[in-house]
């Protein structure tokens, strides 16, 4: 309570204290006469505001004579007359102050009369009055009575709950959403009504769900995303809604928990089929051909493939003219890939180094529109023309008839063509189609 002089006090059965108005200070402004009523109890060395306003001067509100209301209450004064009575009653007469009609300081002569309350003035539940479904609340008087007291489950009813100053509910259980409980407490010698009232809001756990795919290939990154909290943690330390692993084993589980605004628990769990990747193998028919000679590649352990040429079959023919690397992917049925590479020297062949290769094949005339002459100063059994398109891929198997003239059948373009044998390529010669 502010400063003041000439107010009204008493001490109740519980030896607590009581003060009523006077001239003072108020929780606001200037001073001026006051109608606040406060308590003290040295029990636990607090003041509690029971009654009244917080500004001076303000006139009462006397309701019907002789019948109790919380809204009654005493208009501002100073050097009222006052006495205990034999409970926890007191009395109040006169005054210098205000009625209920005017703002004016005058003489007074009202009689009122003051019923403490004998139920404890208001109880705190712990964590605020919210708890998670399958958890206990604590309820605790506030300030604790020196009577017997006595919990109940409703306002009027006679079912005792539980006693004492401190009690802990049986386990409280939320349904699919929050629900609202209420307690009551009242000391076992009053018969005043209304019990004193808290209520607990019991909140169900957050249903949480993982976003994620079913299925995964070994050693890929997977991104799984939680909702249905504010705040997430993962197995293996990460925080936030989304998480990422690398798959390994056969499969793999993770555990996401969150909690909501309300500070409830709630996980969901997740896991994937790990899909083994293929075994990808590759190989050339020679690792240091010449330049311009026509070489096989192959791959096997997979399903379907991808080169670094762009050609997506198992096997293919090319004409090659740089050292350098060629590698393919392979995929399985599971979508799973690995790749290996191919490393390739290619020689500046000579005619000495490599006999007969220089000038092995003779074309004419070239450039051509689509016919061409074809000899050889090579032995070759069973001679094929073969003619390759500018990516590589053979295009035609033509068999050879020298000096004679063979229609190749093909469009405009660049060709390169080799002689020899099914298993056996020569250097590439470059023709023109125009």
């Amino acid at each position: 309570p502010g400063s003041r002089h000439s107010p009204a006090s008493w001490l109740d059965p519980l030896g607590r204290l009581w003060l009523f108005g006077g001239l003072g200070i108020p929780g606001q402004g200037s001073p001026g006469n006051l109608n606040d009523l406060f308590r003290y109890d040295p029990a636990n060395g607090q003041w509690a505001w029971m009654k009244g306003d917080t500004a001076v001067n303000l006139p009462g509100s006397y309701g019907t004579m002789g019948v109790a209301a919380p809204s009654n209450k005493p208009g501002a004064r100073q050097y009222n007359t006052w006495w205990k009575g034999t409970g926890s009653e007191f009395w109040l007469v006169g005054g210098l102050g205000r009625d209920d009609t005017t703002l004016v300081l005058d003489n007074m002569n009202d009689l009122w009369l003051y019923s403490s309350p004998c139920n404890p003035d208001s109880i705190v539940s712990s964590l605020g009055g919210k708890v998670c479904t399958g958890t206990s609340a604590t309820l605790s008087l506030v300030p604790p009575d020196a009577s017997a007291i006595s919990w109940y489950s409703s306002p009027t009813g006679t079912a005792v709950i539980g006693t004492g100053s401190v009690f802990v509910t049986n386990t409280l259980v939320a349904g699919s959403s929050a629900v609202t409980m209420t307690f009551f407490a009242g000391a076992a010698t009053c018969s005043q009504s209304p019990r004193t009232v808290v209520t607990v809001t019991v909140y169900p756990h957050p249903l949480l769900s993982i976003s994620a795919p079913t299925a995964g290939c070994q050693g890929s990154v997977v991104s799984f995303s939680a909702s249905g909290a504010q705040n997430y943690s993962w197995t293996g330390g990460a925080a936030g809604p989304v998480a990422t692993a690398t798959l390994s084993g056969m499969s793999f589980s993770t555990v996401v928990t969150g909690l909501d605004a309300f500070g409830c628990e709630g996980t969901a769990s997740h896991t994937m089929v790990v899909n083994s990747n293929p075994v990808v193998t590759g190989t050339v028919s020679t690792s240091s051909p010449c330049a311009g000679d026509a070489v096989s590649f192959s791959a096997g352990g997979a399903s379907s493939y991808s080169w670094s040429s762009g050609h997506t079959t198992s096997s293919f023919t090319a004409v090659v003219s740089s050292s350098g690397q060629y590698s393919v992917t392979g995929f399985n049925a599971s979508g799973c890939h690995a790749t290996t590479a191919l490393s390739m020297s290619v020689q500046l062949c000579t005619s000495a180094e490599h006999p007969g290769r220089e000038s092995a094949i003779y074309v004419y005339p070239n450039p051509s529109q689509g016919s061409f002459r074809f000899s050889s100063n090579a032995d070759l059994p069973g001679k094929t023309v073969r003619l390759y398109n500018a990516l590589g891929e053979l295009v035609a198997e033509i068999p050879f008839d020298s000096g004679n003239e063979i229609n190749t059948g093909l469009p405009k373009g660049i060709y390169y063509c080799t002689m020899g044998s099914p298993d056996t390529n020569g250097k590439a010669v470059k023709l023109v189609i125009q």
